[in-house]
């Protein structure tokens, strides 16, 4: 995903996530079953991390970032400093969304 530079990019929320910290973009692609690391100095993907089958929902705190993979049945976490998924949880229904703060939240489809 490139966006020139002074253009508007559509980010679809039925199937695209989107955090953003002080440095980076993070934005999911439920299609791919991907998480891409944004750079917003240089309007392009730096890097692009498989996570699972549509992947979802997004969080980020200061131990990496959660994707839900709603296809999958499972929650990835990936470390921003290597990009590269550490832990994936299989949860047994389909996550949709996610959120940190002190834990990790996330909402299933039974």
């Amino acid at each position: 995903m490139a966006v020139a530079a002074n253009s508007v990019a559509v980010i679809d929320p039925k199937t695209n996530s989107l955090v953003r910290d002080d440095w980076v973009i993070w934005l999911t692609s439920y299609v791919k079953g991907q998480l891409w690391r944004v750079d917003p100095s240089l309007s392009s993907v730096t890097a692009t991390i498989p996570v699972g089958r549509g992947a979802l929902g997004l969080a980020a705190d200061r131990d990496g970032i959660w994707v839900a993979n709603s296809l999958d049945g499972t929650v990835t976490r990936v470390d921003p400093q290597t990009n590269k998924p550490v832990a994936t949880i299989g949860l047994g229904h389909l996550p949709s969304w996610v959120a940190v703060g002190g834990r990790v939240w996330v909402s299933v489809q039974r």
